[in-house]
């Protein structure tokens, strides 16, 4: 299996796609009937993977059929019938479509949906140069408020990813070129869509949160979505509906703002708002052309007395002001786009 490496020129905004050879084991091969049923007498192993039609979990205890039942993250599908064995939770934004429905009877060129669709993408503030746990990456948005629950709620999002952007893959260390983090919020965001991790589709927007270092990896995300949008809408007949996915974008305290991979935004068609205080630290700026919620570079302070550039860089998130802010320009401008 190969590879896909992404390496972005920071000096030219240049972008230079590579392969690199990987040994990977075979475990084994599955073949489908059109609604995720496995063929047999064509597939290999089938019962020692544990997943199954669309990257879904197998549960083979329950139908005792090796791939008829599957897991999909809230509702449970029957592949011999085509159908799931509870309603929609989004019926009613759909009423056109059978809440049972699986894909939307859309078996070939379709995929369920699972409602993955909020990235929390943190910085670097108070975290240390290991790959953070999921424990530290929520309390790093949460110790101080519900900044999940705000965000959730907002968007009318069911499920948060939690991803961390404060130091590089490549070099394992923290405080690294936005072009490293980019690439690393590339390369894991296509992987998760080619393995059908991450799930696209036209009438579900995703949201992305970031602050300070983890924006750079947020532009990675939506660089991925577009690359494997525009490889989807290639492989597709004439007259079949393309993906064109709504893409949000909250920035918070952007650091390294003066790079001009952030000038990728304005070419990526994003929803985007920012917030940065006026006082927050020396490398952290506003990305030009982006909707800005605190337009007159107000300070943070604290009992009416200016705080500290550490403090004004994490208040964007321990204090409801600045996401409240940005509510409230998306409330006024519409730039948004919510399920």
């Amino acid at each position: 299996m190969d590879c896909l490496k992404l390496e972005i020129l920071e000096k030219n905004d240049s972008l230079k796609v590579t392969f690199r050879a990987k040994t990977t084991a075979f475990l084994g091969d599955l073949d489908y009937y059109p609604f995720g049923s496995i063929l047999p007498g064509r597939s290999f192993n089938a019962s020692e993977y544990k997943f199954g039609f669309q990257g879904q979990l197998k549960d083979d205890e329950i139908a005792e059929v090796t791939g008829a039942h599957l897991n999909y993250k809230f509702r449970e599908y029957d592949s011999r019938i085509g159908r799931m064995w509870s309603i929609d939770p989004l019926t009613a934004k759909y009423p056109w479509n059978s809440p049972y429905a699986f894909s939307e009877n859309r078996v070939i060129d379709g995929v369920e949906l699972e409602g993955l669709e909020v990235f929390l993408i943190n910085g670097y503030l108070g975290l240390g140069p290991n790959t953070p746990t999921q424990a530290e990456m929520e309390k790093y948005w949460n110790s101080k408020i519900d900044f999940q629950g705000i965000v959730s709620n907002y968007f009318n999002e069911t499920d948060v990813r939690y991803k961390s952007g404060h130091r590089s893959s490549t070099n394992g260390t923290p405080n690294s070129l936005p072009s490293l983090r980019v690439n690393d919020g590339f390369t894991e965001t296509l992987n998760s869509l080619k393995s059908g991790k991450l799930v696209l589709n036209n009438k579900i927007p995703i949201t992305i949160v970031g602050h300070s270092q983890g924006n750079a990896y947020g532009i990675g995300v939506v660089l991925a979505i577009r690359t494997f949008e525009n490889d989807f809408n290639k492989s597709i007949k004439a007259g079949e509906e393309k993906l064109n996915t709504s893409i949000n974008f909250v920035m918070l305290a952007v650091f390294q703002s003066d790079s001009p991979l952030f000038s990728f935004l304005s070419k990526l068609n994003v929803n985007a708002i920012q917030f940065t205080y006026g006082n927050d630290l020396p490398d952290v700026g506003k990305v030009k052309g982006v909707s800005d919620a605190n337009p007159n570079n107000l300070n943070y302070a604290i009992d009416g007395k200016k705080s500290s550039s550490l403090k004004a860089h994490s208040a964007v998130i321990d204090n409801s002001k600045a996401i409240n802010k940005v509510i409230e320009k998306d409330s006024k401008e519409g730039i948004f786009i919510k399920k």
